[in-house]
């Protein structure tokens, strides 16, 4: 792989914890994460009893595992493109605390 190359293939993939409140257990949260990673149109890719996969015809895709401890982590993927056109202005931020509701 040529690095350099600025239409080399390209993809990018982040993941995190979930870090949830005191007063939620586990299978409450692990059953709102699947309820929301399988709303809003995504294919199923996979649906396990500890893990579940979507993504849409464009290549990008999202999941969630619970191990046995009952920590659930969240990744995202794109699908491969120019690296030209990689947006370098974007970032991951350490820690999200809350999503704003409309």
């Amino acid at each position: 792989m040529n690095d350099g190359e600025s239409e080399q293939p390209y993809s990018w993939s982040y993941s995190m914890w979930l870090l949830t409140p005191p007063d939620v257990d586990t299978k409450t949260a692990w059953s709102a994460v699947k309820s929301t990673l399988m709303a809003g149109g995504w294919e199923i890719r996979r649906d396990d009893h500890d893990s579940v996969a979507v993504g849409n015809r464009d290549g990008f895709g999202r999941d969630a595992t619970v191990n046995a401890e009952g920590d659930i982590s969240l990744s995202a993927w794109s699908p491969c493109f120019p690296k030209s056109q990689l947006n370098r202005d974007m970032y991951w931020p350490p820690m999200i605390t809350k999503q704003a509701r409309d």
